[in-house]
């Protein structure tokens, strides 16, 4: 025969736990780790296309107008406007400390003569050539000689566009979505003042299909971004938010348009506050400590990485659309060159390098949606946790039993609740009462 024992201080413990495991659980699982979304990592695609510096002088609008356009005009800066060009007509066979000469490339010139990728564009900030005499003799222990020698900069490649399409594809819960359905951010640091601040800034231009979305015939695609840019745009110190969001809209680093996110070279690197033309320490081993090298003469590379999300971490369940993350990193600890051979006759060659910016571009994220296993998992788990919690309510409060005072008070409390006991039962109690809470225990 089992007597159950009714102990009122045990069982508001016991529900004190419960409840609290409870809140705690569901906070954390909805609230903070979404754990009813089956998450997988995203794949995506991507474009780059380069443009130089243009002007529709029609309208006067600036990097607006096709390249192939009849109404559209290069509009390079000139070489005095140019600190690091020398003079017109000035060669150089080695750039005089930040000073070269230089040539202007368009994109057409740079596209016929770089190799280009899908996720990848080099733009060459450097070049230099050497014609090379060979001798053509099996038995020539000097290859080569060198016979002339060439350096300039490409003139104005900050004012240069990069033009990036994307789009992502979630197999395994069966989403894809191209850029204009998304919303854009892009997280940056920089410094106000003396504090440096980072967060993620909206992309302006981008999610341009969201803004036409309706539900029930009523268009609430505003409303829709405007929830999304609550949600994503956010500053680590909000006292500078402000200050930080005028810093990025005056640079003007990047916007968006239904073709792709288009980045400003130059308004980028100034945002991020890159100096091509400050001495790198990198040239400095280059030069053997003879002369100080610059970005420009080295290269480097800009990795812009797309992250996709349709769900964030501390926030209420919603069926907002994705949105994507881009984390801008430059990588100048090595040099980025190309190099390319021609053969000019028989007996001569010419070796070109190339220095410049590598604007490479790689995709990610993690996409989630609302799976039935999930949510009978999570119910696993919180069944789980309830019953833990009491098995160590009840084991804690027997252990506050094992003072002898208090559990002789305990004992006799339940003696009213115990007079269907059988006489061998009062025996089996009483040879265990050597130890309280097995006594106890047995009772309950």
């Amino acid at each position: 025969m089992v007597a159950k024992i009714k102990v009122s201080w045990m069982a508001s413990c016991n529900s004190v736990v419960a409840i609290l495991i409870f809140c705690i659980f569901c906070f954390y699982t909805l609230w903070i780790e979404k754990g009813y979304l089956k998450k997988v990592t995203s794949s995506g695609v991507a474009r780059l296309t380069m443009r130089h510096p243009v002007m529709d002088f029609q309208t006067g609008k600036l990097d607006q107008c096709d390249p192939l356009s009849l109404n559209c005009d290069t509009n390079y800066q000139g070489p005095k406007n140019l600190s690091y060009c020398a003079p017109k007509d000035t060669e150089s066979v080695t750039c005089q400390g930040s000073t070269c000469a230089c040539q202007y490339l368009d994109a057409f010139d740079i596209a016929r003569t770089t190799s280009v990728e899908q996720r990848h564009l080099f733009l060459p900030s450097h070049i230099q050539e050497f014609d090379q005499d060979i001798c053509t003799e099996s038995t020539c222990s000097q290859r080569y000689t060198v016979s002339k020698q060439s350096s300039s900069y490409v003139a104005d490649i900050e004012s240069f566009t990069v033009t990036i399409e994307h789009a992502f594809v979630a197999e395994e819960v069966e989403m894809e979505k191209s850029m204009n359905s998304c919303a854009g951010f892009i997280y940056l640091c920089t410094k106000i003042g003396d504090k440096k601040v980072c967060g993620n800034v909206f992309i302006e231009g981008s999610g341009s299909e969201i803004l036409n979305e309706t539900t029930d015939g009523r268009r609430d695609g505003p409303e829709r971004l405007q929830r999304l840019r609550d949600m994503w745009e956010d500053i680590d110190d909000e006292t500078e938010e402000e200050p930080f969001k005028e810093y990025w809209r005056h640079h003007k680093a990047i916007d968006s348009n239904p073709l792709g996110d288009v980045v400003y070279v130059g308004n980028m690197l100034n945002a991020l506050k890159v100096d091509l033309d400050a001495s790198h320490p990198m040239g400095i081993l280059h030069a053997n400590n003879v002369t100080n090298k610059t970005l420009r003469e080295l290269g480097f590379i800009m990795r812009l990485e797309y992250r996709y999300f349709n769900w964030r971490e501390a926030t209420w369940p919603n069926s907002l659309p994705p949105v994507y993350v881009i984390n801008v990193h430059i990588l100048d600890e090595n040099e980025y060159n190309t190099m390319a051979m021609k053969e000019l006759d028989r007996d001569t060659r010419r070796i070109q390098e190339k220095a410049g910016i590598l604007i490479s571009v790689h995709q990610g994220g993690n996409i989630g949606r609302a799976d039935g296993r999930m949510c009978i998992y999570i119910f696993i788990e919180l069944s789980v946790l309830l019953g833990l919690g009491k098995y160590l309510s009840l084991c804690c409060g027997l252990n506050l039993l094992s003072d002898p005072d208090a559990a002789q008070a305990f004992e006799h409390k339940l003696m009213p609740e115990v007079d269907d006991l059988t006489h061998d039962d009062v025996e089996q109690v009483s040879a265990r009462e050597s130890s309280p809470l097995i006594s106890i225990g047995t009772i309950g």
